[in-house]
C-alpha cells in the first residue's frame, strides 16, 4: 500500500460546512488520460508482443461500484470488463484523490478478488474519494466512496519525532506535544491545526505533561533535570505556545505524576512519605502531606497518580496455594480529599507463578497498571513463559480489568465513570470502544495505523491522533453528507 500523485477529475468535497479540494496538500499530480488511448494506446497484450496467441485487452470499462459509503475496511465491488487480473503486473486501483493508497493484484491485504470483470478489494485509510483504475490500455474513474471517518489532511512530521503528552481541549479538539528540538505544541480542530513552541530547557522529557488551567487553557509542567528535581511550570505565552517559569518546589527521586483536562499532580516521597504539590493562582503549593506509605517495602512497590489529585500505590501478593505459586497485583488508592489509604483490592488477575515487574502508566483521569511475570513448568517438560497483562483503573477505584497483551497496540482514556479503548487488531484495524474487556467497538480506520494520542472530548466522543508513513492524521466523525 503505497501513496501517490494522482488527478482529483476536478472534483471537490464539501464536508463540516467547509469545501475542500480532495487534491489538497496532496503535492504534485501526474497527468493521467482517461479512456482510449491513455498509458500506451489501445491493444496492449498482457500474453506477449504478438502472434496468434496474444491476448489483447481494450480500455477498462467499469459498469458498477458498491458499495459507496461505509467503515474503512469495507470489502468494495467493482464489476465491468478489461479490469486485469491476478497475473498481470501492470494494473492497479488508485484510492483518493491525491492518490493515497495504490492497490496492486498482488496485495493480499487488500485484495480478495481481481479477474477481467470483477475486482474486490477492502477500502483503506487514509484515502476518501475518487476509485480509479489504470492498466496500459487505459484508466477509468470507477466511483466515489465515503468513508464514515474523515481521514483529516496529512501533518508530515520530522523524523523520528513523537507524541510526549495530550489533552483534549473543548469540543473536538486536541492539544499535543512533539518532541522536537524546540518541543512543539500543535493544536488540531476540525477547522486544521496551529504550531506554536514550547520555550523549555534542562528538563525531563518523559515527565512532561498537559493539562487544563482554572479558566481551561492549556498549560503544562515538567520535572527539571537536576537532582533532587524542581517543578517547571508551562504557562501560556500569549502567542499559542507555552513558556517555562521555575516554580522554586522542589521534589524527590521518587514520584509519580499526571495531567490532564482536570488539572495536573505530582506525588513524591521521603522516607516512606508522600505529599502532594498542585498547581493554583500563580504557583506551585504543597496541599497534603506527609501521608504515610502503607506498604513501603511490598514486593514490587509502585505508585501512580491521577489528574483529580488521587495517588494510587501497588504491590504483588501471593494469591496461590502450597500446590500452585501464583501471584496477583494489589492496589491501594489515597482519593484526592482523603487524609489515609482505603483498604487493598485486586487490581488484576493472578499471574502463574511469579510477577516481575509492576508498572503504572497515568492517563489523566484515570491510570494503567501493566504487570508481566513468568510461568514456570514445575516438571520442566516446557520453557518458562512470560506473559504480561493490562489494568484499567477507573478513577474511584471500583472498575478494574485485566487484558491479555496480545494486541499489537494499545492506548486507553479515562473520564470520571468511564475507561474507553483505541485498540489495533490485525484484522479490524482501529477499534474504538467503551468496553475494553469484552465489546469489540466500532472501527474507525483501516488497516490499523499507530495511535500516537487518545482523548475524550468534552461532549464526551473519541479524538485522537493517528501516524501513517510520515505523517500525522486528526481524524474525526463524518456528520455531514
Amino acid at each position: 500500500m503505497n501513496r501517490r500523485t494522482f488527478p482529483a477529475f476536478g472534483l471537490s468535497l464539501c464536508l463540516l460546512q467547509a469545501c475542500v479540494s480532495v487534491n489538497e496538500d496532496r503535492g504534485e499530480s501526474s497527468h493521467v488520460q482517461f479512456g482510449e488511448g491513455a498509458r500506451g494506446g489501445t491493444g496492449g497484450s498482457s500474453g506477449g508482443t504478438g502472434g496468434s496467441g496474444a491476448v489483447t485487452h481494450g480500455p477498462p470499462q467499469v459498469t458498477s461500484m458498491t458499495p459507496t459509503e461505509g467503515v474503512y475496511g469495507s470489502e468494495v465491488t467493482i464489476l465491468g470488463g478489461d479490469l486485469g487480473s491476478a497475473e498481470r503486473s501492470d494494473v492497479q486501483l488508485v484510492l483518493g484523490g491525491g492518490g493515497e493508497v495504490v492497490i496492486s493484484p498482488t496485495d493480499e491485504q487488500l485484495v480478495t478478488e481481481w479477474s477481467e470483470d470483477q475486482v474486490r478489494f477492502r477500502f483503506a485509510f487514509p484515502a476518501e474519494g475518487q476509485v480509479a483504475l489504470e492498466t496500459p490500455e487505459g484508466a477509468v474513474l470507477a466511483g466515489d466512496f465515503k468513508p464514515s471517518w474523515l481521514p483529516g489532511a496529512p501533518y508530515p512530521i520530522a523524523p523520528g519525532a513523537s507524541v510526549v503528552a495530550s489533552v483534549a481541549a473543548g469540543n473536538v479538539a486536541l492539544a499535543v506535544v512533539l518532541d522536537t528540538s524546540p518541543p512543539t505544541l500543535t493544536r488540531f480542530t476540525v477547522d486544521g491545526r496551529s504550531e506554536a513552541s514550547v520555550s523549555i530547557s534542562a528538563y525531563r522529557e518523559e515527565t512532561l505533561r498537559l493539562y487544563l488551567g482554572e479558566t481551561s487553557e492549556v498549560e503544562g509542567f515538567a520535572l527539571s533535570d537536576s537532582s533532587p528535581p524542581e517543578i517547571i511550570q508551562l504557562d501560556p505565552d500569549g502567542s499559542g505556545g507555552l513558556v517555562a517559569k521555575p516554580t522554586g518546589l522542589l521534589v524527590s527521586e521518587e514520584f509519580a505524576l499526571a495531567g490532564g483536562s482536570n488539572g495536573a499532580v505530582v506525588w513524591y516521597a521521603e522516607d516512606d512519605m508522600w505529599s502532594r504539590a498542585r498547581p493554583g493562582t500563580g504557583t506551585w503549593t504543597i496541599d497534603k502531606g506527609p501521608i504515610a506509605d502503607p506498604n513501603p517495602t511490598a514486593p514490587d512497590h509502585a505508585a501512580g497518580a491521577t489528574s483529580d489529585g488521587s495517588l494510587w500505590l501497588a504491590r504483588s501478593v501471593d494469591s496461590g496455594s502450597f500446590l500452585d505459586d501464583m501471584e496477583r497485583p494489589m492496589c491501594r488508592v489515597l482519593g484526592p480529599n482523603d487524609t489515609s489509604f482505603g483498604s487493598s483490592f485486586a487490581c488484576g488477575i493472578s499471574m502463574d507463578d511469579y510477577i516481575t515487574s509492576l508498572e503504572f502508566f497515568d492517563r489523566g483521569r484515570g491510570t494503567v497498571v501493566r504487570y508481566c511475570g513468568s510461568d514456570v513448568d514445575p516438571w520442566g517438560l516446557s520453557d518458562t513463559d512470560y506473559l504480561c497483562y493490562t489494568a484499567l483503573l477507573t478513577p474511584d477505584g471500583g472498575g478494574s480489568l485485566s487484558l491479555p497483551d496480545e494486541k499489537t497496540t494499545s492506548r486507553y482514556a479515562f473520564t470520571d465513570s468511564l475507561v474507553v479503548g483505541g485498540i489495533c487488531d490485525r484484522e479490524l484495524g482501529l477499534q474504538l470502544t467503551t468496553d475494553p474487556a469484552s465489546d469489540p467497538g466500532e472501527t474507525a480506520l483501516w488497516p490499523c495505523p499507530e495511535l500516537d494520542a487518545l482523548e475524550i472530548d468534552s461532549a464526551g466522543d473519541f479524538v485522537f491522533l493517528v501516524r501513517h508513513e510520515d505523517s500525522l492524521y486528526f481524524p474525526r466523525r463524518r456528520t455531514t453528507p
